[in-house]
């Protein structure tokens, strides 16, 4: 079932980061009215949490409407949903998704706001899948490479007291540009499939 959204002829959505914690995410946490109501709730982390299961057809398409960067190249696609952070007891945050997990690529940025205040964190990961090699390239030629940024609330964002501190705003880009798969015929005249990934 799809969700209706409310768009301007014209309008396209590229925020900042800052816009991001400001705009969308501190107001989600304290449970206020947003800007806009095009970022979806989504439970990233979990059973059959895949992207490519989660992030429907129809959850593209508001994001294909909105998206300047889908007008110059049809081979990558970028939404933004909020999700709900998963601990275990140390604090620590889990990113497992079905079959793979979110693996942090240990880029991390501090997010100020106009006063030079740290507002918040955005961090970015990688969808791999688990325990069976190999896997993960096929299911990068099948599915593409899924890549998310995550941004999430810091020190003057959480100075108010907030209803929901766990909520992430997370951009998923979704990366079929490096994926490139070629069926030919081999001696034994069997098909034969070649998978580069550009690395």
């Amino acid at each position: 079932m799809s969700m209706a959204v409310n768009t301007i002829p014209g309008f396209y959505f590229t925020p900042t980061d800052e816009d991001l914690i400001t705009f969308y995410l501190k107001p989600k946490a304290m449970r206020q009215s947003l800007p806009w109501d095009g970022i979806l709730e989504k439970n990233l982390y979990g059973d059959n949490a895949m992207p490519w299961v989660i992030l429907t057809e129809n959850d593209w398409e508001i994001y294909r409407t909105t998206a300047r960067a889908y007008e110059d190249s049809v081979s990558k696609d970028e939404m933004y949903v909020f999700t709900k952070m998963k601990k275990i007891p140390g604090l620590r945050f889990v990113r497992v998704a079905g079959s793979g997990y979110w693996d942090d690529n240990h880029v991390t940025k501090y997010i100020k706001n106009r006063q030079g205040e740290i507002i918040g964190i955005k961090k970015s990961f990688t969808f791999r899948v688990k325990g069976k090699k190999g896997q993960e390239k096929i299911d990068h030629m099948e599915k593409g490479r899924w890549i998310m940024h995550e941004y999430t609330l810091a020190r003057v964002s959480l100075i108010q007291e907030v209803e929901d501190g766990d909520y992430a705003i997370c951009r998923i880009i979704w990366d079929l540009s490096k994926c490139r798969k070629n069926v030919a015929e081999s001696s034994e005249g069997q098909s034969r499939l070649d998978i580069d990934l550009n690395n």
